[in-house]
């Protein structure tokens, strides 16, 4: 079907986007590792400030809801985080 120069220059386009893709295949690893990184690092943070959060004696309601409602984020938050591993 194809002349041998025309068969050639498929052939070397293929091969150079073959490795392009694996280029750009290990970048994008590397990026998911890294937001992987910074999600755990945050959620590390999260926690530590929903300890010292419980911590608190006497809060008043206002904060008791907000709390609720920062609670329903970490829990969606930690479900992103279970999905990546």
């Amino acid at each position: 079907m194809f002349n041998r120069k025309g068969k050639r220059n498929a052939e070397e386009h293929l091969k150079t986007l073959s490795i392009q893709f694996g280029e750009d295949q290990k970048m994008v690893t590397q990026l998911a590792e890294v937001l992987y990184q910074d999600r755990t690092e945050l959620k590390e943070d999260i926690d530590s400030s929903w300890d010292f959060l419980n911590t608190l004696r006497n809060k008043p309601t206002e904060l008791d809801t907000k709390i609720e409602q920062i609670k329903i984020e970490m829990d969606r938050y930690q479900d992103i985080i279970d999905y990546a591993q």
